[in-house]
């Protein structure tokens, strides 16, 4: 037990590769990884994310030797997508498919550096006034990424409803089609077969994970201690960089695709006004 909490990080950084691994063979068709494959994966995705944590803190403090082994979770955030995209390029799958799955396995290796966090008694949050007690902050952010993952996997099958399982359906799926399909007898309108809301929905997984902690960190930050002892200091900044490059990306996903979308009407009303003529 005491070798375990004094290698609590490297135990933690361990079961957040497994996570990863896990996740990455149940959705194996989305990153395009085999049971071998996903290893390496894996154990990238979680060696890249210890680097960007540590690179970032370490610029973050002026290059400080002193400094070198702290960790600002802002590095994952803004780099991560880097492993995404060359990963997506290496296995030669959808981008959007590997951000969208790929990123409750970040998620999920930052929590558990957040936890070491808790053991190692580091990133505390200030006093509470009057009291002996601080701020919850780390807890507080454990919270927040559970609650994000439970909206992650629920997310999932209504952007991609076509998965592994019996007739290549996703439960959610047919829960969701069931729903519409009532929803179209009472209205006395019917849903057009093949077509799917959650398909202009690709790809606003990681953005929708950036404003949303770039909006929790940002109020977080206030309750935070901090060595400048300022009431605004550096998490603030990076918690609205995050945001504005998250709502940025979102807009940009959205337009993109609603844009395709009504190219796609237009093609299929010159088909229809062709064999109207003809």
């Amino acid at each position: 037990m005491e070798w375990v909490l004094e290698h609590s990080l490297l135990v933690l950084l361990l079961a957040g590769t497994i996570f990863t691994y896990c996740w990455m063979v149940a959705h194996k068709e989305k990153f395009h990884l085999s049971w071998g494959t996903a290893i390496p994966a894996a154990v990238i995705l979680t060696a890249w994310g210890v680097i960007c944590v540590k690179a970032f803190a370490f610029a973050e403090s002026g290059f400080q030797p002193k400094d070198l082994g702290n960790m600002s979770l802002f590095g994952g955030v803004f780099f991560m997508p880097v492993y995404f995209y060359l990963l997506a390029k290496i296995v030669r799958a959808k981008p959007k498919a590997i951000f969208d799955y790929g990123t409750i396995c970040m998620v999920f290796v930052i929590m558990c550096a957040r936890v070491n966090c808790l053991i190692t008694g580091c990133c505390y949050g200030l006093y509470i006034p009057g009291t002996h007690f601080r701020w919850p902050t780390r807890q507080a952010e454990i919270v927040y990424y559970i609650i994000l993952m439970v909206w992650i996997v629920r997310k999932l099958p209504e952007i991609y409803p076509m998965q592994d399982g019996k007739n290549g359906t996703h439960p959610m799926a047919e829960k969701n089609s069931r729903a519409h399909l009532i929803q179209g007898r009472n209205s006395g309108t019917y849903p057009v077969q093949g077509k799917s809301r959650g398909i202009s929905e690709e790809g606003i997984i990681y953005p929708a994970y950036m404003m949303s902690y770039g909006i929790f960190r940002f109020i977080c930050e206030f309750f935070r201690y901090d060595d400048s002892g300022l009431l605004f200091h550096l998490g603030h900044l990076w918690a609205a960089l995050s945001f504005c490059i998250g709502i940025s990306f979102y807009i940009q996903i959205k337009g993109n695709q609603d844009k395709e979308k009504n190219n796609g009407r237009n093609r299929r009303k010159k088909k229809n006004l062709t064999r109207k003529k003809s």
